[in-house]
């Protein structure tokens, strides 16, 4: 290997690093903040809203948001179960904050809302359905209004 491509490959593996150093040190364009369920009794129901909330802020695109990082925070403002007749119906009913992280300055607030069936007495699955949908409703429209603002 001659010095010249020995010195390139350096500079090339140098760049990398710096890159990567530079997309770690600035951080997520959006975190999750406050994660609640003030209603919700069972730990279980909280703590997979949680997960669930954590999942859906990980699948959005903010590749082309700038300005950032912002917080967006949820709350479970409603889950409910009725029984139907080819088993249980799950609503569930999510709320969103957006904010600055550096200002706290309020961006936006969100609402998501949805229903879910399962069959023969699945609970678990219609209110963990019921759930995903409702914060995906929620935060879906985030990084499009971010990179508008």
């Amino acid at each position: 290997m001659t010095t010249k491509t020995r010195n390139s490959l350096l500079a090339i593996g140098l760049s990398l690093v710096l890159v990567a150093t530079a997309t770690v040190a600035a951080g997520p364009a959006l975190e999750v903040g406050e994660v609640s369920a003030p209603r919700v009794k069972p730990d279980l129901v909280v703590g997979q809203f949680r997960k669930t909330v954590h999942e859906s802020v990980a699948r959005l695109d903010m590749a082309r948001v700038k300005g950032g990082p912002y917080i967006v925070s949820a709350s479970l403002v409603r889950l409910s179960a009725d029984p139907v007749e080819y088993g249980v119906q799950a609503t569930a009913v999510v709320a969103t904050t957006l904010r600055h992280k550096r200002s706290g300055a309020l961006i936006g607030t969100t609402q998501g809302k949805a229903t879910a069936a399962a069959p023969s007495g699945s609970l678990a699955d219609a209110q963990n359905s019921a759930l995903r949908a409702a914060m995906e409703s929620a935060v879906k429209d985030i990084p499009g209004a971010l990179v508008a603002r």
